[in-house]
């Protein structure tokens, strides 16, 4: 009897023991081979290259993507301004996603960064020799250094970013976002695109002239030939609504509800907007200048941006509080 029960109780220590080992073996396979899968989406890492293709990536792509926003400068503003600005941007950020070391994504961020800066002055300038579609202020030799230091700076928020997409758990939350920012979004680009359209127009009058785009009669300038800062402004304007959707999704805590910025960002373009028609007057002379559909398309989306804001500090964020919440 006493042996049996010894052997009895040395069985089920052995399946015990056996049990335990299995649960702390298999679940770190499961973790890992999620962690692994979510790791495998990621860019390859630039530090585990040999150094001859570390360099060649440093210095070679965005050489040859420079020499291309050169070319496309001498060709067509629209095209430079969406190819130097937003898309080299995104460009770079995925860049510095190759890094987890944000110390050396920036300093390859600077290298790349000055050599797409400085190819685009040797194609355009040297090379092809055409004038720039594009104003480049003088001297021209400091877009390598602008280049440089945005370049640094984008490759290490690109590193940054890398390390917030290796924690484990959700990055993005979709669910989260509400019609409020797909209006706020929506309105941003209406509001965008409204930029390149006619904002003003001018008669058959010898005198009907706007001296700051320098068009004469019959023209009709769209914003970003009438202004010289106020289209900036409102291009910075238009990424309020897509950073008011990222706060969502990733469920930042602020100080303030989310949303109130974006609306303050719409009333301010539509009072500008305002000033810049009827309030303050057309551009200079001002005689026989008639605002043209842009102008009006430019004022209503600053209303969708108004709207987006408004409903999702003042709708969406209150439906969404828990239960016995003010």
């Amino acid at each position: 009897m006493e042996a049996s029960s010894r052997e009895a109780s040395e069985q089920d220590a052995a399946g015990g023991a056996g049990t335990a080992v299995l649960e702390r073996t298999d679940e770190p396979r499961i973790d890992g081979a999620e962690q692994e899968a979510e790791h495998s989406k990621l860019p390859h890492l630039w530090a585990s290259r040999p150094w001859p293709l570390r360099i060649f990536l440093a210095t070679v792509p965005p050489a040859v993507y420079g020499s291309l926003c050169g070319w496309v400068l001498g060709v067509s503003e629209l095209a430079y301004i969406i190819l130097a600005i937003p898309v080299a941007i995104l460009l770079q950020l995925l860049v510095g996603l190759e890094h987890r070391n944000r110390a050396e994504a920036a300093a390859r961020g600077f290298v790349a960064g000055a050599c797409f800066g400085g190819f685009i002055l040797i194609v355009n300038q040297l090379l092809i020799d055409t004038e720039p579609k594009f104003h480049l202020e003088d001297p021209k030799w400091q877009l390598a250094i602008v280049t440089a230091v945005f370049g640094a700076g984008l490759a290490w928020l690109g590193a940054g970013l890398r390390g917030q997409l290796e924690r484990p758990g959700r990055y993005l939350d979709p669910s989260q976002v509400s019609p409020a920012e797909l209006v706020g979004m929506a309105a941003s680009l209406v509001l965008l695109g409204s930029l390149w359209l006619p904002w003003y127009s001018t008669s058959d009058s010898p005198n009907s002239v706007i001296e700051s785009s320098g068009t004469g009669p019959n023209s009709y300038p769209s914003a970003w030939e009438v202004f010289a800062v106020f289209d900036w402004l409102l291009l910075a304007a238009c990424v309020a609504p897509f950073v008011l959707c990222w706060i969502v999704m990733r469920g930042h805590e602020l100080s303030w509800s989310p949303g109130e910025v974006t609306m303050i960002v719409g009333m301010t373009c539509f009072v500008l907007i305002l000033c810049n028609g009827v309030i303050l007057g057309k551009p200079e002379p001002g005689i026989e200048i008639s605002l043209s559909y842009g102008w009006f398309l430019g004022l209503l989306a600053s209303v969708g941006l108004m709207a987006g804001g408004y409903l999702r500090q003042a709708v969406y964020t209150r439906a969404r509080k828990p239960p016995g919440t003010l």
